[in-house]
């Protein structure tokens, strides 16, 4: 995999991958202008949407019948703005039983190849969303039909 970061104006930078690219920019109280994703808003994307396809492949392993995955990332940052906690919380839509949400909810830590990444020192926790009211009744169809257009897990393109 090459990527490809460069700068832009205003605090921006754009990054590149696979000929897809990307803005990246600073908040606008560090003095950006709010014209793109923030790096930590793009790490937590990265890290959901790998949980979820994680998640969909656990299921599908295991003959469980979940039908979709919604993830709402947040992390928490210490007082010099360090991360040292995200937490998932995980809407699995489908006629699973309790048992089995909890099982795929234990298992997804250990099997997502990028949320192993993340550095021991920072607490990775899933909760199930909808046990928690957190996330209730959302599902795929809730994204707009033009940012679904062209996405398959098939195809590598997304995974919503």
């Amino acid at each position: 995999m090459n990527i490809q970061v460069a700068p832009l104006e205003r605090k921006q930078l754009l990054g590149t991958a696979g000929g897809h690219s990307v803005v990246l920019y600073q908040p606008v109280e560090r003095g950006g202008d709010g014209g793109g994703f923030r790096p930590t808003e793009l790490w937590l994307i990265g890290l959901s949407g790998c949980a979820a396809g994680t998640l969909k492949g656990l299921a599908r392993e295991k003959g469980y019948a979940l039908e979709s995955v919604s993830i709402e990332a947040e992390e928490e940052t210490d007082a010099e703005g360090a991360i040292f906690r995200v937490t998932f919380r995980a809407a699995l839509h489908g006629a699973l039983t309790p048992s089995e949400r909890a099982q795929l909810l234990r298992e997804v830590k250990g099997r997502c190849k990028v949320v192993r990444t993340v550095h021991p020192s920072i607490s990775v926790a899933f909760r199930d969303a909808l046990e928690a009211g957190s996330l209730a009744g959302v599902s795929g169809d809730t994204v707009q039909p033009e940012l679904r257009a062209g996405c398959s897990s098939e195809s590598g393109a997304c995974c919503i």
